[in-house]
């Protein structure tokens, strides 16, 4: 079992051959989210995404599941519409849609919208708090179902992953794995949506790629299911930010291997 990093964009994954992935797990950024991967302007990070995707698809076998957990974005009173965007993207290039699940998070938002309408009990004041993601499955080509009919899913897996609505806590700040500075990933998802994921869609010895590793999370849940995997995420910009190197060796305790350079 392998695991490695490349510390560069995923616009050019040029380590992997053509077909070479069996699975892609993995979260974009959601616009602006990330403060220390901040681009110019909505349809510069469009452009930047669809790049991602149409790499995506060279490295991935035919058959096989990207999935993708996404959500819109909330920016000074304008709503972007990042995770349907995204779809469209991924549809334009080919991948065709399997499932749609409801990820549902216990905890609350830490975007605090619902009280305006308490405050102004009035139609046109209704600002929902934000409490759930989307996980948007993927096949590139037909789905190739019957690969691995002799490997058995864990009992907790299929009990937890009947519905299409999954109740999952998000990770708090305080829980999320920092670097050596106290700085931590934005948005970091919790292990049992790749978890589950990698289970219910890919076979022991698989290549498990995340486009958008962040603190490590998709490496770490294939690494516990005997999935080989890789993934890529950006190096500091100009030494500020977060120091997602540190995080991912703590989390997954692999070697890896750095690439120099920035590309967004």
């Amino acid at each position: 079992m392998v695991s490695q990093v490349y510390y560069h964009s995923s616009e050019d994954m040029f380590e992997l051959d053509d077909a070479s992935v069996d699975m892609v797990v993995t979260s974009p950024p959601y616009f602006q989210m990330r403060g220390d991967h901040e681009v110019d302007g909505y349809e510069s990070y469009l452009d930047n995404m669809n790049n991602i995707i149409k790499e995506t698809w060279r490295v991935m076998k035919y058959g096989r599941v990207y999935a993708v957990i996404i959500s819109n974005y909330l920016l000074n009173g304008k709503t972007y519409p990042v995770a349907f965007d995204y779809y469209n993207l991924c549809a334009k290039n080919g991948f065709a849609l399997l499932e749609d699940i409801i990820w549902e998070k216990y905890v609350n938002s830490t975007v605090k919208r619902g009280g305006t309408i308490l405050q102004h009990p009035h139609p046109g004041y209704f600002f929902p708090n934000p409490k759930h993601e989307y996980i948007f499955i993927m096949s590139k080509g037909k789905y190739s179902r019957k690969r691995c009919t002799d490997e058995v899913i864990p009992n907790s897996i299929i009990r937890d992953s009947l519905d299409d609505v999954w109740l999952i806590n998000a990770i708090g700040h305080n829980s999320r794995v920092k670097d050596s500075k106290g700085n931590c990933h934005s948005s970091e998802f919790p292990i049992e949506i790749p978890r589950k994921l990698i289970w219910l869609y890919s076979c022991k010895g698989d290549l498990i790629l995340d486009t958008f590793l962040g603190s490590g999370t998709t490496i770490k849940a294939a690494e516990e299911a005997g999935r080989n995997s890789v993934g890529y995420e950006l190096l500091k910009v100009n030494g500020k930010g977060v120091n997602y190197e540190e995080i991912i060796n703590k989390k997954t305790m692999k070697g890896q291997k750095k690439i120099d350079g920035w590309a967004l």
